[in-house]
Parts: structure tokens; C-alpha cells; sequence
């Protein structure tokens, strides 16, 4: 009985952790998408975003034994990504080229 609490916990600080960590380079992709859309390096934003995205599913799949906990868990952590868009907005980033000499 003490080995299932123990193993709950460890689950729920792992659905935790992989969740925060989804979410923060979610933002910064999305901030790299936005602030490169008009350029070629938008595409390489937006695969590394879906990457991100199918290997968080998986994780969550891995750990979660429930479709519908999986899907909630997800949707819960895409709705937060996109109140911190909304309400940060996105970091503006920029190339700066750098003089090799």
C-alpha cells in the first residue's frame, strides 16, 4: 500500500515537471514563431514546436494510463501556454550577425 503511494507521488511530480517544461518551451517557440514569421527560420520554430508537442503526448501517454486524463492533462497545459501568450504577449527576438575575425 505505501509502494502505490510512493509510485502515485512519483507520477504526479513527473506529470508536473514534464508539464512546466512543455509550457516554457512552448512559450519560447511560439515567440520564435511569431517574432520570425516572415522568414525561413519560422519553419525551423514551427517543426521544433510539433516535435516538442508529439514527445509531450507520448510522456504523457507513458505515464498516464487514461485517454481522457491524457487529453485533459494536455489541454490544460496548451490553455495556460496561451493565457501566458495573451497576457506576456511574445519575446521579441532578432538576428544579430556576428563579425568572426
Amino acid at each position: 500500500m505505501n509502494n502505490k503511494k510512493i509510485n502515485s507521488l512519483m507520477k504526479a511530480i513527473n506529470i508536473i515537471f514534464e508539464s512546466v517544461e512543455f509550457i516554457i518551451l512552448s512559450y519560447i517557440l511560439l515567440s520564435g514563431m511569431f517574432s520570425f514569421k516572415t522568414s525561413a527560420i519560422y519553419i525551423l520554430f514551427f517543426v521544433v514546436n510539433v516535435l516538442i508537442i508529439q514527445k509531450f503526448w507520448v510522456s504523457l501517454k507513458r505515464v498516464l494510463m487514461g485517454n481522457i486524463a491524457v487529453v485533459v492533462v494536455f489541454v490544460i497545459c496548451i490553455i495556460v501556454t496561451t493565457m501566458l501568450f495573451l497576457i506576456f504577449g511574445y519575446m521579441s527576438m532578432s538576428i544579430i550577425p556576428v563579425k568572426i575575425t
